[in-house]
C-alpha cells in the first residue's frame, strides 16, 4: 500500500490504487495514536498533501480529504 503512495517521481501511478490506498491511510490513522503515528513516521504526509493540491481526480481528492481530516487529532492532541 505504501509503495503507491511513495511512487518514484515521475511513475505515473494507478487511480485505483491510490484512491484505495488514501482511504487504507485514513482508516489506519483514525485508529490508535501508534497508527496515526506509523502513518507519519513513513513519511505520507507530505504525498497526501501533494496528491490533494494537485490537479487529480474528485474521487481521489475525497480519499485523500479522508485522511487528512484523520491525522488532523494527532494537532489538537487527542488522546486515545
Amino acid at each position: 500500500m505504501f509503495v503507491v503512495m511513495v511512487r518514484p517521481a515521475g511513475a505515473t501511478p494507478n487511480r485505483a490504487l491510490v484512491k484505495e490506498a488514501c482511504w487504507v491511510v485514513a482508516n489506519l490513522s483514525a485508529g490508535p495514536s501508534e497508527h496515526r503515528n506509523a502513518v507519519l513516521h513513513a513519511g505520507l504526509l507530505p504525498r497526501l498533501v501533494e496528491l490533494m493540491s494537485t490537479n487529480h481526480s474528485f474521487d481521489i481528492q475525497v480519499s485523500v480529504c479522508a485522511a487528512l481530516w484523520t491525522l488532523e487529532d494527532i494537532y489538537f492532541c487527542r488522546n486515545d
